[in-house]
């Protein structure tokens, strides 16, 4: 994850799993119904917060923007975060 962004803080046990070729899928097995950890699909995007901004900290905020860059898609989100929340306001 070159630009930082932290989409798991997974800690259960790892040995046996495997990385998908060409994907960033993590996976126990080849077997159907195995446990599979698909890292983009957990992706954080601020569009797809259920949460009120006004409650995103700090450190939650700044992952968010490492995540999911401000874009004509989301910038209209950043700008009432920027409304809602002082703590982040800065960033």
């Amino acid at each position: 994850m070159s630009n930082g962004c932290i989409v798991s803080d997974w800690d259960g046990e790892g040995c046996g799993y495997t990385w998908t070729g060409g994907k960033d899928v993590l996976a126990s097995s080849g077997d159907a119904g195995a446990d599979v950890f698909d890292f983009n699909s957990m992706r954080p995007s601020i569009n797809k917060m259920k949460n009120k901004l006004s409650s995103l900290d700090i450190r939650r905020a700044s992952n968010m923007l490492r995540c999911d860059a401000p874009s004509k898609e989301n910038i209209d989100k950043y700008q009432q975060l920027a409304k809602e929340n002082e703590k982040t306001k800065k960033l």
